[in-house]
C-alpha cells in the first residue's frame, strides 16, 4: 500500500446498515445460492432491498434497494449504490433501476469520510421510501373519505362515466 492508504473495516459498514437500514434484507435466494452477502477475504459486497417498500412512481411499482461494497486491504474502491426496482431476478439482476444514486471513494487518507457520506445515502434513501409511502396511504385515506354519490344509482353513474373516459 502507499502511504495514503487508510483501512476501513467491513464491521464498521455493516454495523451501520444494521442501525439505519433496519428494513432491508437480503432478495430471494439466487439460483447458484447466492444471498446477495459476499465476503471474501479481501472483498466484501452487499446486496439489499426492502420488500416492505413497494410504491407507486409513475403508474408503476418499484421498490428500494442498495448495493454496499468494500475492500479492507485496498484493492477496490468502498462505495454504494441505490435505486429503486421493479424486479430481481433469480441470478440478482435488478431489473428496471431508476433513481440510481452511486457514491464511491478509494482508500485513501480520508476515506472515514465514506462512513458518513454512504449513511447519508441510505438515510435518504430511506427518507424518500418513507415520503412515498406516507404519500400513498394519504390518497388512500382521502379516496375511501370521499364520497361520489347520494345513493347507489349516483355512485354507478360516476363510475360508469369515469370508466368511460379512461377508454378514450
Amino acid at each position: 500500500h502507499g502511504a495514503s492508504y487508510t483501512r476501513l473495516y467491513n464491521a464498521d459498514l455493516l454495523s451501520m446498515v444494521r442501525e439505519f437500514a433496519t428494513d432491508f434484507t437480503p432478495p430471494q435466494k439466487g439460483m447458484n445460492g447466492g444471498t446477495g452477502l459476499y465476503c471474501g477475504e479481501q472483498d466484501m459486497f452487499v446486496f439489499l432491498i426492502d420488500p416492505t417498500g413497494w410504491t407507486e412512481i409513475e403508474g408503476e411499482a418499484f421498490a428500494p434497494g442498495f448495493f454496499l461494497w468494500n475492500s479492507e486491504v485496498g484493492k477496490r474502491s468502498v462505495g454504494i449504490q441505490t435505486f429503486w426496482f421493479q424486479a430481481v431476478c433469480q441470478n440478482h439482476i435488478v431489473w428496471d433501476a431508476i433513481e440510481v444514486v452511486e457514491f464511491s471513494r478509494k482508500h485513501t487518507a480520508n476515506v472515514h469520510d465514506a462512513f458518513t457520506e454512504i449513511r447519508k445515502i441510505v438515510e435518504r434513501l430511506i427518507a424518500r421510501r418513507d415520503e412515498r409511502r406516507d404519500g400513498f396511504a394519504r390518497v388512500i385515506r382521502q379516496a375511501m373519505a370521499t364520497q361520489i354519490g347520494t345513493d347507489t344509482d349516483a355512485a354507478l353513474k360516476v363510475l360508469a362515466d369515469n370508466a368511460r373516459d379512461t377508454r378514450k
